[in-house]
């Protein structure tokens, strides 16, 4: 939703954390914010993210003013070391339980504890004090008037981290942050999150075939986290402990000497070990107090760059970009500075792209197609391949067992997963074309992570029905493919082209500096380094309705005919 700096008060010259809001921002989101930091005033635990102050600049924009905190965020902390030891999970979620068990004492629920929003801050003295912070979506439990916050219509909270009644919008209480935090325990021990679907109805189905009394759930789990873990994850909230119940449960378990004794992770480097490669140099915002009470002006020093770098994200894939050449042909494109961030998973960064963490996302088309129905990004162009050969989805068959439509149903399938386009949405979309509901015909279904991954499946028999990319010529037929003759495959169907990736903007970023980037990654000699980076012809203005036939894919399962030839111009 805006940009965090470091700041200085020029009154009492305590360095604090500044969050400017983009101006013109929408009245839910103001909202929001107003939200945070009226909630977050009311508690005063040392493991809760003070706010000092908010307010409105000379331009409209809002600003909230925070205790700044120094250190990495659990997310990031787990993105680089895989896990927590176990008794350092101790040392990390029990001070956030006490804060949350507090919050609930007032009355409070958060609504959204996840490992981004634990900070593993540090005083001055250097020692490890966890943070609790965003309670941008919290409520009251006694609040009956209260509704719930949304942009165009969007879920608040991660869903990974949502209770079962959060994510089917029922009444949200205190037991909710208690799932939650069952979740990031669990992430925090095993370096993965219990229920990895992104949709919502599949996380549900997901959470009901592997309740907290699944023994599998808690594969990798140690021992001594087992109990608490499970009962976090009960799925009726009134089987789930209190939070104080939780940290008892915890704390019984800290002094025990097989937890003491686990070994950590290969190269783990404990939490007490500080990092010291981040020598960036944060913009120096100063505060000067006015006449009107919780009023501030805001002026920005001027002796580095004007404009603010845009923040960009992209996803961790196959290709492995380098991100500092990356960020140097953005630079060279879109003439200001520019910061390229990692997402583990485009489910991340569309909801970062959405809260306005990032300004711009490199997002593939399903992606592109989800972030746009949340009404969380708008297109600025879209990236093009070989005009010669286009991509496409062909839907295959296990040879000797299925080579046609007639024979799909009661078969096994294997897909990407339900981000990729060619690799699950569109074959799909093929077999409800033909009258094929793949969730009723389909006697089992699976994700297996890569397109190579499938096509071993097929080979190895494991399943009959699949899907994998080629391109195509003009004539429809397959001129480039993944597979070889000794992956026994048969060609059930092709796809029309799909359309390509795509660079977009958050709904939160002001239309001018949308239109410059736009103007800016139009011109074929300024992006000459990136295009050739990212393997493409070039980059061309986005036109959202070829993307429609997409859009019209996600609602497979009972689906009109058509619903598979997407448009291509």
């Amino acid at each position: 939703m805006g940009v965090v700096h470091e700041a200085i008060n020029t009154w009492t010259h305590r360095r604090v954390a500044l969050k400017l809001m983009h101006p013109g921002l929408p009245r839910t989101v103001q909202r929001r914010l107003f939200e945070e930091a009226r909630t977050a005033s009311r508690l005063s635990h040392p493991n809760v993210v003070d706010v000092l102050d908010m307010g409105a600049a000379e331009d409209g924009s809002l600003f909230l003013v925070q205790e700044l905190l120094e250190g990495e965020d659990l997310h990031e902390r787990l993105d680089r070391v895989g896990r927590l030891a176990a008794s350092e999970v101790l040392r990390v979620f029990l001070p956030v339980i006490d804060a949350l068990a507090s919050a609930h004492e007032l009355g409070i629920v958060h609504r959204d504890v996840k490992p981004s929003n634990i900070v593993l801050a540090r005083d001055p003295r250097g020692v490890l004090v966890p943070k609790l912070v965003d309670f941008g979506i919290a409520k009251r439990v006694d609040d009956h008037a209260y509704t719930r916050i949304t942009l165009d219509g969007t879920l608040l909270g991660t869903p990974h981290y949502m209770a079962p009644e959060q994510i089917l919008d029922d009444e949200v209480g205190p037991p909710a942050d208690v799932w939650s935090i069952g979740v990031c325990l669990y992430e925090a021990l095993t370096g993965r999150v219990p229920y990895e679907s992104t949709q919502l109805h599949l996380l549900l189905r997901e959470i009901s075939g592997l309740d907290a009394t699944s023994p599998r759930l808690l594969v990798g789990v140690h021992d001594a986290f087992a109990s608490p873990i499970r009962a976090a994850l009960s799925i009726e909230p009134a089987l789930r402990p209190t939070m104080r119940e939780l940290a008892t449960m915890l704390a019984s378990i800290g002094d025990a000497d097989d937890v003491r004794t686990v070994p950590p992770p290969a190269g783990y480097h404990s939490l007490d070990e500080l990092d010291d490669d981040d020598d960036s140099d944060p913009t120096v915002v100063e505060l000067q107090r006015v006449s009107v009470p919780s009023v501030q002006r805001v002026t920005i020093d001027e002796s580095g760059p004007m404009r603010a770098a845009l923040r960009i994200g992209i996803v961790n894939d196959a290709r492995d970009l380098d991100s500092v050449q990356l960020r140097d042909a953005f630079r060279s494109a879109l003439d200001r500075a520019c910061e390229i961030t990692r997402f583990r998973s485009y489910a991340e960064l569309v909801d970062s792209v959405g809260e306005g963490d990032v300004d711009l996302a490199w997002l593939p088309p399903v992606a592109y197609v989800r972030a746009a129905r949340l009404g969380a990004v708008r297109m600025v162009v879209a990236v093009e391949r070989d005009g010669r050969a286009q991509y496409a989805s062909a839907l295959l068959g296990r040879r000797g067992a299925v080579s046609s439509y007639a024979d799909v149903a009661g078969r096994r399938a294997v897909w990407v997963d339900n981000w990729s386009a060619a690799g699950y949405l569109v074959p799909r979309a093929l077999l409800c074309e033909h009258g094929i509901d793949p969730d009723l015909a389909l006697r089992s279904q699976g994700f297996v992570g890569s397109y190579e991954a499938v096509l071993d499946a097929l080979a190895a028999g494991t399943a009959d029905v699949g899907a994998a990319f080629c391109t195509v010529g003009a004539d429809g037929e397959i001129v480039r493919r993944p597979w070889s003759e000794a992956h026994g495959v048969s060609v059930i169907d092709v796809s029309a082209p799909i359309p390509g990736d795509t660079f977009c903007a958050s709904a939160l970023l002001p239309e001018d500096v949308a239109r410059e980037v736009l103007a800016s990654l139009c011109d074929e000699v300024a992006t000459a380094p990136l295009v050739k980076l990212v393997g493409a012809a070039r980059l061309a203005p986005g036109i959202p309705e070829r993307y429609r036939g997409l859009e019209r894919a996600l609602l497979v399962g009972r689906s009109e005919p058509g619903v598979a030839a997407v448009e291509h111009e």
